[in-house]
């Protein structure tokens, strides 16, 4: 089931429609956590989670909190390459090419989830930061 509503409106864009401040967000600690080891006994799995905790950590967002999302996130991953790789290996008739097409829209979904898509970041509000619309959003 997808996500109900509309996306939330950028920080920026919300004090511009209103007129008025918006809520504080909430504060988690910040930190890097640690895979599990599941993640660290797959090649696969262990590059998407520290691809994926890089950008996490580089835009501020990594929170120990995150150890579970990205787990999954990176083993979901590590499976879909596997698949990936058997559908080219044996042809597209093979009960792995639904296996594919499940685990892309997971992927997809745990994306979103942790702000790795632009929709995602917008949910999160990273869009853009807080005091500053776009180029084009100024008159």
């Amino acid at each position: 089931m997808g996500l109900r509503g509309p996306p939330p409106l950028p920080t920026w864009l919300k004090a511009d429609r209103s007129g008025r401040r918006p809520r504080p967000a909430f504060h988690f600690p910040r930190g890097r956590p640690d895979p599990p080891a599941e993640v660290t006994d797959d090649a696969d799995a262990l590059a998407a989670w520290g691809d994926a905790a890089d950008e996490l950590e580089q835009r501020g967002d990594l929170t120990l909190a995150d150890r579970a999302v990205l787990s999954v996130y990176a083993l979901t991953w590590a499976r879909l390459i596997r698949a990936v790789r058997h559908v080219r290996e044996h042809g597209e008739r093979v009960p792995e090419a639904k296996i594919v097409s499940d685990l892309t829209r997971q992927l997809r979904i745990f994306s979103l989830a942790i702000g790795l898509t632009p929709a995602g970041r917008l949910r999160l509000g990273n869009a853009a930061p807080a005091d500053e619309a776009p180029p084009f959003f100024v008159r």
